[in-house]
């Protein structure tokens, strides 16, 4: 038996629904808090604790996240002897018992369950390991009506995360792909509202890419960042620093719209604010991205630019992205960008939409065959893990 845990049926009901046709019954397991006395004191494992410490850290800091001027306490300035810690703490505590006691119970042979790495979604995948329930880890793609599939997990967790660019298959469909994806710039629109003429922007420009405070890419994968408080003031360094002819470029994500005044303050009075630009006008005009680790930078890939980030993921590997991580590095990158090559991005871009996502148009037969092909690697790295 197939089971839904904590996936995302409601948000995303073509996707349940695509998965639900291909393999016929499933089980939608419900998380929360406990029901019964059963479920109130199941036993969760000592080395749990951990884990529940970090979730209530993380509830914590997305909350504080979500008020402007989207500012985050750091990790280790955390009170965890504080009213509002030790509530997400116990409610942790308590809906783990929950999901370990029903899935105990459930039989299922295999799970499904969306992102695995913030709150109920992390118990889920917590206790689904603990069971060793083989298990595959949902979440939206780049890739325009297509979703992401593993069975380590998503962005930076992935195993996509450790494939190495050189040791790529060939896709005979690579060109053609890359055409069409930057033909429609990955289906994707970022703006919202009017969007202004683009004849405001500066001659020359590297354009920096915010995300939502409260993205979990930020908080587990920022690598040196933690926050987007820590970016701006990155930026803020960039800014100083940059040749008098080459301006910044800062667009907000839509989802999180920083004040002008607040990013003036926060990163320099000479940058460009480009909210009401369109996206893929940034990314066909910039002489370079900078991101924390968007999904901005994948793009960047179509229009052949230079991308700097300072954060993990499975795209941010030397042949098609570099890694940074100073003020510094980055503009001396800026001022002679190193060539990136084409060829690999298309390679590896082909490879993420052929071999990690599908479509919920695609046949039912093909989605069968592609998701029992994940739980078979799933089985695979739970035997040899075990």
């Amino acid at each position: 038996m197939l089971g839904f845990v904590k996936f995302a049926n409601k948000a995303y009901p073509n996707a349940a629904a695509s998965v639900e046709a291909a393999i016929g019954e499933v089980r939608k397991l419900k998380t929360g808090l406990p029901r019964n006395i059963q479920e109130l004191t199941c036993r969760l494992p000592p080395d749990w604790r951990s884990c529940l410490d970090g979730l209530a850290d993380q509830h914590l800091q997305m909350r504080q996240g979500r008020r402007e001027p989207y500012i985050y306490a750091a990790r280790d300035d955390i009170d965890r002897t504080s009213p509002p810690w030790l509530m997400y703490r116990t409610r942790y505590e308590l809906r783990a018992r929950t999901i370990l006691c029903r899935l105990r119970s459930a039989g299922l042979t295999g799970a499904l369950t969306w992102n695995g790495q913030a709150g109920d979604s992390a118990l889920a995948a917590r206790a689904l390991a603990e069971l060793k329930i083989p298990t595959l880890f949902a979440e939206l793609s780049p890739f325009k009506g297509r979703f992401f599939l593993d069975h380590l997990g998503v962005n930076a967790a992935s195993s996509l995360q450790h494939t190495d660019p050189h040791q790529l298959p060939a896709y005979e469909d690579e060109d053609l792909l890359f055409d069409n994806l930057r033909r429609s710039y990955l289906g994707r629109h970022s703006s919202v509202g009017k969007v202004s003429a683009s004849a405001n922007l500066p001659n020359s420009f590297v354009f920096a890419a915010l995300q939502v405070p409260t993205d979990t890419q930020t908080l587990l994968h920022g690598e040196a960042i933690q926050s987007q408080t820590e970016f701006l003031a990155l930026l803020a360094d960039i800014a100083l620093r940059l040749p008098h002819n080459i301006q910044l470029a800062v667009k907000p994500h839509p989802q999180s719209p920083y004040k002008p005044s607040h990013l003036h303050n926060a990163i320099g009075k000479n940058i460009f604010i480009a909210s009401d630009v369109e996206t893929r006008t940034l990314l066909e005009r910039c002489e370079a991205l900078i991101t924390v680790n968007s999904t901005v930078g994948v793009d960047a890939f179509l229009f052949d630019k230079p991308v700097f980030a300072v954060g993990n993921a499975p795209w941010i590997k030397r042949p098609l992205a570099l890694p940074v991580r100073t003020a510094g590095d980055i503009v001396e990158l800026i001022a002679a960008p190193p060539a990136f090559d084409k060829a690999l991005r298309k390679q590896f871009l082909a490879h993420w939409y052929h071999a990690f996502t599908w479509s919920a148009d695609d046949e039912p037969r093909k989605v069968r065959a592609f998701i029992e092909q994940k739980l078979e690697t799933s089985r695979q790295h739970r035997a040899s893990s075990a």
